[in-house]
């Protein structure tokens, strides 16, 4: 291992952190430069412009073509930039840039913190079936087909977040699609740690359809492992309860680093990203027997 890779894996949360707060800084300051006629950047997680580079959510993209039944090259190509990052480094948006998760991830610190370590759950549990998460996307696409509703408009809350804070901004006020941030995060706060990232975000369910055997993924080494079935760190720390030492980590997983980053820094260095492995733990079998 590099002396690179060495200095990723020791400060890997604190870059994420250091990403996702820039982001949220970024949310803020766009509309205000605006304001001042200071275009360089326009925009929101809808779509943004940064210099003469359009990029587009890949959902909004694929909406607009189901309801206009064409295609509009410019902002096709907008939406193809995401999907390239997907393909080459995973759902690293997700974890990374997202607002919306980083607003959960404070919620699930919350919940641990009130709950202390009922919220989590040290022992090793298996991964969870693929059911809920394919079957959400169908029925919103259906919804979007069927009734020519744009939902993927409705329920984007990357969107709706950074529109909101510049409407906040520009007019000091606020819409109603607020409460769906408001109900998901008090939902995931009371019941269930990270259902809507987990089953329910078309983003992220999009995204990880464009995934292929080079595409940044958790590798697990089990000579390095020194966890077990009553103690697995890295099982403990994900939010999403993955467990990145079997089958089916596969499309849940954002490479958000947090298994990895205990493994390497703490543990026995079992855990580590990789561009050249086979699809993780055996995705494509587990797949095929997730839906027999």
């Amino acid at each position: 291992m590099s002396k690179f890779e060495q200095f990723l894996y020791r400060h890997l949360k604190l870059l994420r952190r250091s990403v996702q707060i820039a982001i949220l800084l970024l949310m803020i300051a766009i509309p205000i430069l605006n304001r001042h006629q200071i275009n360089f950047v326009i925009g929101t997680f809808y779509s943004i412009s940064i210099g003469h580079l359009d990029f587009a959510d890949p959902t909004i993209v694929l909406q607009t073509i189901l309801l206009h039944k064409s295609i509009y090259l410019p902002l096709l190509l907008a939406g193809i930039l995401p999907l390239i990052i997907a393909m080459i480094f995973g759902r690293i948006f997700c974890s990374w840039m997202c607002p919306f998760n980083a607003m959960a991830e404070f919620i699930y610190w919350l919940r641990y913190k009130i709950k202390g370590r009922k919220a989590r759950n040290l022992k090793e549990v298996p991964n969870p079936r693929q059911y809920p998460f394919w079957i959400s996307f169908g029925i919103s696409t259906s919804i979007l087909m069927v009734f020519g509703i744009p939902l993927f408009t409705y329920v984007s809350a990357p969107g709706i977040i950074s529109s909101q804070i510049a409407d906040l901004l520009f007019s000091s006020e606020l819409g109603l699609e607020v409460l769906l941030i408001f109900i998901i995060l008090l939902i995931e706060f009371l019941f269930s740690r990270r259902l809507w990232c987990k089953y329910f975000c078309p983003i992220g369910i999009f995204l990880s359809l464009f995934r292929y055997k080079h595409t940044m993924q958790v590798q697990f080494d089990e000579s390095k492992c020194i966890g077990n079935e009553k103690s697995s760190p890295c099982n403990a720390v994900c939010q999403f309860k993955l467990n990145p030492k079997k089958a089916g980590t596969f499309p849940f997983c954002h490479n958000c680093g947090d298994c990895v980053n205990i493994c390497q820094n703490k543990y026995g260095k079992a855990l580590s990203f990789s561009f050249h492995k086979k699809l993780n733990n055996q995705d494509e079998h587990k797949t095929t027997q997730n839906f027999s």
